[in-house]
């Protein structure tokens, strides 16, 4: 068990001292035990690596970090053991390197607003174990990454924050809860996904680019309204909760998608380029 102080005093030799429990190399964890953080710093993480944090195994528990309760430079990939994260910033931020999910259990609570719970700079991939997100912060995202694949295991998300009307050129630009976000591609093929939100217009899975469903279950329902604004060019606007979006294309391939939204001015499947159902 680790519990660090709110301030930290001038290190030596201008050490670093990022987290509760830090190291400058590679970590990993494995051979069973328990691990406790209880991250009190108040410019801190909970645990962190200058390097790659391998999860193989045993039981670590982030109980608090003012900061991300797990950050790294050069990815985090969990291969088996359960990580249960509470944090006041990220969740996990695997930062250039990818964020990696085999095996084992993840979970993941988020209480402050426009927070990432888990991301990184390159690739998110879910192959397999059960992770399970709880999202409450207004305008925070579940999974943000360029790329997103979900090809095994079981993912359960439920958001409950809220749009945020950020002020931009003659009006507002909305911000948005969402389940799922990618900058360039999300792919599902072979995991089970499952999404609730009720927050206002809270998204499902949202993508700059495009969107490639080719196999898997996905259920998303929602519930958040919609509303009318003003939009940066000062015209009038709505902003609305889709349970999919896409910047680009659309694929729905194969698979099982049932998509519930009740929230008004809700959508379903929304795309500015293309959608293609099948063949």
């Amino acid at each position: 068990i680790l519990t660090d102080g709110e301030t930290y005093a001038d290190p030596p030799n201008n050490e670093d001292q990022k987290a509760a429990f830090f190291s400058e190399g590679q970590l990993i964890f494995g051979n069973g035990g328990s691990l406790i953080v209880n991250g009190q710093g108040e410019d801190q993480h909970g645990l962190c690596s200058d390097d790659y944090i391998i999860i193989n195994d045993g039981n670590i528990t982030i109980q608090n970090a003012i900061k991300d309760g797990i950050h790294t430079n050069e990815g985090y990939y969990q291969n088996g053991g359960s990580v249960d994260i509470t944090s006041d910033s990220d969740g996990i931020d695997a930062g250039d390197g990818p964020l990696e999910i085999q095996d084992g259990t993840l979970t993941i609570l988020n209480q402050a607003d426009d927070k990432k719970v888990m991301k990184c700079d390159s690739e998110i991939l879910i192959a397999g174990g059960l992770v399970e997100l709880t999202i409450e912060g207004d305008q925070s995202k579940g999974l943000s990454a360029v790329e997103i694949v979900l090809s095994g295991g079981e993912l359960d998300i439920e958001i409950s924050g809220d749009v945020v009307l950020e002020s931009s050129g003659s009006g507002y630009d909305p911000s948005y809860c969402t389940a799922i976000k990618g900058d360039e591609l999300i792919e599902l093929d072979g995991c089970q996904v499952y999404i609730v939100a009720i927050g206002e217009a809270g998204r499902g899975i949202s993508c700059d680019g495009d969107i490639s469903l080719l196999s898997g279950d996905l259920e998303i329902v929602l519930s958040g309204d919609g509303d009318t604004y003003i939009n940066e060019s000062g015209q009038n606007d709505v902003y609305h909760s889709p349970c999919i979006k896409a910047d680009g294309d659309i694929s729905i391939i194969s698979g099982n998608y049932t998509l519930n939204n009740s929230g008004d001015s809700g959508k379903g499947i929304t795309a500015d380029g293309q959608i293609l159902i099948g063949g």
